[in-house]
C-alpha cells in the first residue's frame, strides 16, 4: 500500500523562492530532508540525516545562558563566551529556540536552528502554488536535497498536483537508490538534474546503480542535465572525466553543469559540531575549471558553470 499524504508529512529543510541555477528559467527550489549518501564534498551536510540534529551558530549567539537553564537534558553548558553542545542528548524539542533572544523556530538564521520542518503535501502545495503561478512562463518547480527521491510516494502526490496545473518540474537526484524510488515520479518529472561523480567515494554496487538508473532515465525521452562537482584532485582529473563522457555518450546526453567546490562549506559542518574532510585545497582554481569545461567541450557537449 502506498502512503497516505494526508496522514504522512514530507520533511524539507529550506525554499528557495527564486533560483537561476537549479533548473530551466526561474525556479522555486523545495530542499527535502534526507540523503543515502555521505560525499566528502557535501556542502549541505544538515541535509544528510532523515531529521537533521541541532545546529548552532556562535557569531549569533549572545551566551545569556536561557538555553541551559531551560534544557531538561543537560544539553548546553554555557560561560562567559563559551557555548557547549552535548548533541547526543538532545531530542530536538526546540525548547532552547524558544527562550533564545535571537532565535525562531521557523527560522535559519538564529544562533539555534533546527532546520527539518515538518508539513503535509496540500498544505505544502499552497504554500509553494502562489509563486509557481507567477513563474509559469518563465520556470517552475526543482525538487532538490538532500536526495528527494527518499521520499518518493508524497513526492508523486506533488509533484501531481503541479502537472495538473501544468507547471514545469524538475528533480535533482544522485540516482543512487532503488529503481522503484524513480519509477514512482517519472511521469511527473519534465527534466532531471543527474549528478555524476565517479570516484572511490561511492562503493561499486552504488556506482552501477547510479549508471543503471541513468540509463533507464534517458530512454523515457525527459531532458537530463548533467551535474559534476568540481572537486580539486578528486572528480577533476583525467579519469573521472573519461568516466562521465563515456557515461553521456553511451546514453545519448549532451548537457552538463560544472558545480565548484564551495568555499562556505564547512559553515553547516561547524554548525553541526563536525569538520569537513576536506577543505579549502579542494577549491579548483579557474584555470583548472577552465580546463574541465574545454575538455567538455571538445567533447561537443553544452556546457555551464554553475557558481
Amino acid at each position: 500500500m502506498g502512503v497516505d499524504p494526508k496522514k504522512i508529512s514530507i520533511r524539507y529543510f529550506d525554499i528557495a523562492w527564486l533560483s537561476r541555477y537549479d533548473g530551466p528559467g526561474h525556479r522555486v527550489v523545495l530542499f527535502l530532508q534526507g540523503c543515502p549518501l555521505r560525499c566528502p564534498w557535501c556542502h549541505s551536510p544538515h541535509s544528510q540525516e532523515t531529521e537533521c540534529r541541532l545546529l548552532y551558530f556562535p557569531a549569533q549567539c549572545q551566551y545569556c545562558g536561557r538555553c541551559e537553564q531551560t534544557c531538561r537534558r543537560s544539553v548546553h553548558k554555557v560561560s562567559a563566551r563559551k557555548h557547549i553542545l552535548h548533541r547526543k542528548r538532545c531530542l530536538r524539542c526546540a525548547d532552547c529556540i524558544k527562550v533564545c533572544p535571537v532565535s525562531h523556530r521557523n527560522r535559519t538564521n538564529g544562533a539555534l536552528v533546527l532546520p527539518t520542518k515538518k508539513i503535509k503535501v496540500y498544505p505544502l502545495w499552497n504554500l509553494l502554488y502562489p509563486q509557481l503561478e507567477l513563474l509559469r512562463n518563465i520556470g517552475g518547480l526543482t525538487v532538490s536535497g538532500g536526495e528527494p527521491l527518499l521520499q518518493s510516494q508524497l513526492l508523486s502526490d506533488l509533484l501531481f498536483l503541479c502537472k495538473k496545473e501544468n507547471f514545469h518540474t524538475a528533480i535533482e537526484t544522485s540516482g543512487a537508490l532503488a529503481r522503484r524510488h524513480i519509477t514512482d515520479v517519472v511521469e511527473y518529472v519534465d527534466c532531471w538534474l543527474y549528478g555524476l561523480r565517479p570516484t572511490p567515494a561511492y562503493k561499486p554496487n552504488k556506482a552501477d546503480l547510479i549508471t543503471s538508473n541513468l540509463a533507464y532515465l534517458s530512454g523515457t525521452g525527459r531532458r537530463i542535465i548533467i551535474r559534476m562537482p568540481v572537486i580539486k584532485g578528486i572528480t577533476d582529473v583525467p579519469v573521472s572525466l573519461n568516466k562521465i563522457t563515456k557515461t553521456m555518450q553511451a546514453n545519448g546526453l549532451h548537457e552538463i553543469q560544472l558545480l565548484p567546490f564551495n568555499k562556505g562549506t564547512s559553515h553547516y559542518y561547524h554548525a553541526l559540531g563536525r569538520e569537513c574532510s576536506i577543505g579549502d585545497e579542494a577549491i579548483t582554481s579557474t584555470e583548472n575549471l577552465n580546463t574541465v569545461r574545454n575538455y567538455f567541450q571538445g567533447k561537443n557537449f553544452s556546457v555551464s558553470i554553475i557558481q
